[in-house]
């Protein structure tokens, strides 16, 4: 709520968007137990906000945004890969070419470090991601082929 009513001068913005959180329907019951979903919607609301605050900031060109930016991302796509495509929203936002490499370093980088424990079996990290995308089944089970074609 903060970056947001700062970022934009009012704070029914950021109220909006610090309640947002409870507009999912089974919040409350997510709170009870630790689930992927419950820190992809935190991190979700923060990188709406930093999107905010980057598209109103008057200084585009500052080196905060595109590491914050891959921080998040980075943190989101360790915590499920589903996260991943939102990769193309910063870097379609970023218009200098030095800050998007920026935003890719520190992307790779802040993955390598939330996802340490998938980096030291990188090899079956890939297998995995390789059987998710050409295998029919759940989870890379089931027969080889793409998308049941």
């Amino acid at each position: 709520g903060l970056i947001i009513t700062s970022s934009t001068g009012n704070i029914l913005n950021g109220i909006f968007i610090q309640f947002s959180l409870f507009t999912f329907p089974n919040i409350l019951g997510f709170t009870a137990r630790c689930t992927p979903e419950l820190l992809l919607t935190a991190t979700s609301i923060l990188l709406i906000a930093l999107i905010i605050s980057y598209v109103n900031s008057y200084n585009n060109e500052d080196k905060k945004y595109p590491i914050l930016f891959g921080i998040t991302i980075g943190f989101g796509i360790a915590t499920k890969i589903i996260f991943s495509p939102l990769v193309f929203i910063p870097f379609f936002l970023i218009k200098k070419p030095s800050n998007k490499w920026l935003f890719l370093l520190s992307l790779i980088f802040s993955f390598i470090i939330f996802a340490f424990p998938v980096v030291l079996r990188l090899n079956y990290f890939y297998r995995w991601i390789r059987d998710l995308l050409i295998h029919s089944g759940h989870y890379g089970q089931g027969r080889n082929n793409i998308c049941g074609f």
